[in-house]
């Protein structure tokens, strides 16, 4: 008798296509006679329903790209994505994270596109607008171990919501959003050489996108390696410290702990 999980995981290997490519002999083998379907032939019902899948799951998550570039060429690169990727998530929430990069190559090789060189980063902001309402929960800020780690600067580090994401652009990704919206719906089209500095996060599990200054972008982006007297040192981000009370209340400060982020994964892995 087969080993199942060994049978399960040649299963799962043979509805990726790359595997099917390459063979799979030795599932096949063991597959009983059905009808006049060949081995390969079914396993493709399942590799059609999986990039069914896939694409309605591209389509929820990357709303506004598809409505930019029609959804008829929408589909052929969810289809195309599908087949390069090898995601081994069953969680379809997840699904997409490379996607953002797929069509900034798909835009450097077509000609007709050249006209919307941000499709990539409106990518990654509906990615991480999606990503932000499926994280955890945020921490509540302890403000008697801030007030004992301030004690000694050096070793005190902010620890940031898990909800957050930031994004620098060079265009104005946040309008092109906003004017794809149903409840905000208009006919300009924002000038494409404003820059964007935007913040991504949930409260109240709602997702939220808010445009943020440069000296609280910088800070932002300081926390994930810097200690508080290193920012203090920073000319470009201890003015924006005088904020930190308003960034506790946004909970996008959630915390603060005297270990280096770096050790924090390590630990946490």
């Amino acid at each position: 008798m087969p080993n199942l999980k060994k049978l399960q995981q040649q299963f799962n290997d043979s509805l990726n296509r790359h595997a099917i490519q390459k063979g799979n002999a030795d599932f096949f083998a063991q597959l009983e006679p059905l009808g006049s379907l060949s081995n390969s032939e079914r396993v493709n019902i399942y590799q059609h329903n999986i990039m069914g899948s896939h694409v309605n799951a591209l389509m929820a998550i990357f709303p506004v790209v598809c409505q930019v570039v029609g959804e008829k060429l929408f589909a052929h690169w969810a289809r195309n994505y599908s087949e390069q990727s090898n995601t081994s998530s069953e969680d379809l929430n997840a699904y997409g994270d490379q996607f953002s990069l797929y069509i900034g190559f798909e835009y450097q090789q077509r000609i007709e596109l050249q006209d919307y060189p941000y499709l990539a980063d409106l990518a990654r902001l509906e990615y991480q607008w999606h990503q932000s309402y499926y994280v955890a929960d945020n921490l509540v800020f302890n403000f008697s171990e801030f007030e004992r780690l301030s004690a000694k600067p050096e070793n005190l580090f902010f620890i940031l919501s898990p909800s957050l994401s930031l994004i620098s652009t060079s265009f104005p990704i946040f309008d092109i959003w906003k004017n794809h919206q149903e409840d905000n719906r208009v006919s300009d089209t924002p000038a494409l050489l404003n820059n964007d500095l935007l913040c991504i996060y949930r409260h109240d599990d709602q997702p939220l996108i808010e445009k943020i200054s440069l000296e609280i972008y910088q800070l932002l982006t300081h926390c994930s390696d810097t200690s508080l007297a290193q920012m203090i040192k920073k000319t470009e981000v201890a003015q924006a410290l005088n904020d930190l009370p308003m960034l506790i209340e946004k909970g996008w400060i959630t915390g603060v702990s005297d270990m280096h982020p770096k050790h924090r994964t390590v630990l946490s892995q």
